[in-house]
């Protein structure tokens, strides 16, 4: 390679990196309160700290290339050592939640969830006892009553579903390219299963998708709303159907 081209492509690739480097370090004087609001969240997950930043440009009329709608920071730290990281640029609402959300209850002590939302492409993010960060189609999340097994519909213009076995720190199911969208999430008889989502009501009748263990698949049926009455629902986590869910921000 002549000497030139060698000394061009040195510059270019110090440059590069530099770019990358900045933006996925947070910088307070980078974004000024007067531009942005940021929201700060430091969670303490056994020998980790996780640090979650998001910067919120208040003012959308103000948004140019160096700007971002929401930009993302998720850091997982053993002391001073960086364990992971998740960046995300620019995080777009589009029409729904934006950001990465953090329930109050985190229900097992060997793992961290949080749920990121926007871009249509949501995400259930997992953080298991290594500190590492698995990221998985989802968004909000329902937990069966022994806290062993997640599943999470995918916050999307798609349908899909995240299934997770938290016992075995295992994804059994995730996919984008199921055909019903799944509403809430039910246990009976030793069995999970998903309300469809339909346009239409069937009279005294109800489709549902039930998760099959043996083949790790879901199986689509219809039953009596009776059967739907006697289901015990899962509680679900990071649902925000009425409030407020900006970059983090529930204000």
């Amino acid at each position: 390679m002549p000497k030139a081209l060698t000394i061009l492509f040195t510059i270019l690739t110090l440059t590069t990196y530099g770019q990358v480097d900045n933006e996925q370090n947070f910088t307070h004087s980078d974004y000024p309160p007067a531009k942005y609001l940021v929201k700060a969240d430091t969670f303490e997950f056994n020998e980790y700290t996780i640090a979650l930043t998001q910067a919120k440009l208040r003012d959308y009329t103000t948004y140019d290339s160096t700007a971002a709608f929401c930009r993302i920071w998720l850091t997982v730290k053993k002391g001073d050592t960086v364990i992971d990281t998740l960046f995300i640029n620019d995080c777009e609402a589009v029409g729904g939640c934006s950001g990465i959300y953090v329930s109050d209850e985190q229900t097992r002590n060997d793992y961290f969830i949080l749920s990121k939302f926007g871009d249509y492409d949501g995400r259930i993010l997992i953080i298991d006892i290594s500190g590492k960060i698995k990221s998985c189609i989802g968004g909000s999340y329902y937990l069966s009553a022994d806290n062993t097994y997640l599943f999470s519909p995918y916050n999307s213009d798609l349908s899909g579903l995240t299934v997770y076995d938290l016992s075995k720190n295992k994804v059994l199911f995730s996919t984008d390219t199921i055909r019903p969208y799944l509403a809430d999430f039910y246990y009976l008889n030793n069995t999970y299963f998903a309300v469809v989502s339909n346009d239409v009501k069937q009279l005294n009748q109800t489709e549902i998708a039930t998760f099959d263990f043996e083949t790790n698949t879901l199986i689509l049926s219809t039953v009596a709303n009776a059967y739907i009455e006697k289901a015990k629902p899962l509680k679900g986590y990071n649902m925000f159907t009425y409030v407020p869910c900006a970059c983090g921000q529930t204000k």
